[in-house]
């Protein structure tokens, strides 16, 4: 996981870079707001491994990340998640993966 602000693209894709030269296959970063879920579209044509969205605090950051092309989701339902919107989020996700 990148100790970075996702939404300062320069730094986050840097720290992903470093960790890929030393073999890391995966990484996650944290969205804590909009604009870090945003980043991930312009994190990704710089980087060569998928992506995690860690997601806390809003389902509308999650359904912004999978706008953004992040290739999965780490959900915690225990923070301020309702079950309507974590069903929406998983819903719009399935859209996205079968409908692309």
């Amino acid at each position: 996981m990148t100790n970075t602000f996702t939404k300062d693209v320069e730094k986050t894709v840097k720290q992903i870079l470093e960790l890929e030269k030393a073999g890391c296959e995966i990484i996650r970063v944290a969205c804590l707001d909009l604009e870090d879920a945003k980043a991930i579209s312009k994190i990704k044509e710089k980087i060569h491994i998928p992506i995690v969205a860690d997601i806390h605090f809003d389902y509308k950051i999650a359904l912004e990340a999978i706008k953004s092309g992040v290739d999965k989701l780490r959900i915690n339902p225990r923070k301020y998640w309702r079950k309507r919107q974590s069903r929406s989020c998983c819903k719009s996700l399935q859209r996205e993966k079968y409908t692309n």
